[in-house]
């Protein structure tokens, strides 16, 4: 699974999306093809044929079908490994960027909690579009996957109790 992985780190989704579009496409046509021969041999070989022939022909026919099953349970079982590739990549990225909003959490709480109103109130301040881009933050980090981390047991219990200033106090 790994080797594999490592083999489509060089593609881009877009681009896996298309083969396994391809490789249903492919699956489609050779049920189409085998639906063809079935028809055509049926219709345009039986009448003039004698039954000797007719046999030789309904055991190469059959033959020809036990092998092109077998080609779509290959590319079926190729699907399925291509499908569950995708799923690691998908979960990669939101593992990745989960940890990304982790780390930028972590540094927008260290600088807001260095930030002090006043010397009477020593209290972090921020005004409302840094505490609304900060909480969309916190969402995005929790639709990612992140719970019970710091930024529940620590940010999320102090952030309430810090100070709303205007959008146009100026630091003192």
């Amino acid at each position: 699974m790994l080797s594999a992985l490592h083999e489509l780190e060089g593609f881009s989704t877009l681009a896996i999306l298309i083969c396994v579009l391809m490789v249903l496409l492919l699956i489609k046509e050779i049920r189409e093809i085998v639906k063809y021969f079935r028809t055509w041999a049926n219709e345009k070989e039986v009448a003039s044929l004698s039954q000797n022939e007719i046999n030789v022909l309904t055991q190469e026919n059959h033959e020809s079908i036990k092998k092109l099953e077998g080609s779509v349970k290959d590319l079926q079982g190729k699907f399925d490994s291509i499908s569950e590739q995708l799923k690691g990549l998908k979960e990669d990225g939101r593992n990745n960027k989960r940890a990304e909003l982790k780390d930028r959490i972590g540094q927008g709480f260290r600088f807001y909690s260095k930030r002090r109103y006043s010397d009477e109130q020593p209290i972090p301040y921020w005004n409302e579009m840094e505490r609304d881009a900060f909480e969309d933050l916190i969402s995005s980090y929790e639709y990612n996957g992140g719970e019970n981390s710091f930024v529940h047991t620590t940010v999320a219990n102090i952030i309430p109790t810090w100070i709303i200033v205007p959008y146009d106090y100026v630091e003192k």
